[in-house]
């Protein structure tokens, strides 16, 4: 129970999160349309107009 990517590594194997866990919160995930602000992150793309840049 554990995954790396971009440099991160997490370790689910010390908390009460089964496989279906995992899934339902990654359906969750794309149900709420995070992706398009990740990609928009990752891009450079402003994402908090409040800061000067």
């Amino acid at each position: 129970m554990s995954v790396e990517a971009a440099g991160l590594y997490l370790d689910y194997s010390k908390k009460q999160v089964t496989a279906e866990t995992i899934a339902l919160l990654v359906q969750l995930a794309g149900e709420c349309g995070l992706a398009e602000p990740f990609d928009a992150m990752f891009s450079g793309a402003t994402i908090n107009v409040t800061e000067p840049s």
